[in-house]
């Protein structure tokens, strides 16, 4: 559930009328920056194709360590024999030393 002061970071589009199933498994996390669809062709009695939809903002935690979506993804269970797709942006500090 999203609080009142909290905003998803991430979104997703379909084509109404294209034929597709689609599924937001807020059942596997309901976290602000990624997303989890279960994605599949309408009347198919194949698998689904699990989407995973990031946006890697980078957290400071009361430790002051960044902690990434990436990081709090690798937490999620999902299952071994359904297709993954992992897609999205990101924030990225990248701290630059000079050669001596």
């Amino acid at each position: 559930m999203v609080r009142e002061n909290e905003h998803l970071r991430v979104t997703a589009y379909n084509q109404l009328g294209a034929g597709i199933d689609i599924t937001l498994r807020s059942d596997i996390s309901t976290n602000l920056d990624f997303m989890i669809l279960d994605v599949k062709c309408e009347g198919s009695k194949h698998p689904p194709t699990c989407i995973i939809n990031i946006y890697n903002q980078t957290e400071l935690g009361e430790s002051q360590e960044p902690n990434y979506t990436t990081d709090r993804l690798a937490s999620i269970h999902l299952h071994p024999g359904i297709p993954t797709i992992i897609m999205g942006t990101g924030t990225y500090t990248t701290t630059y030393g000079t050669a001596q």
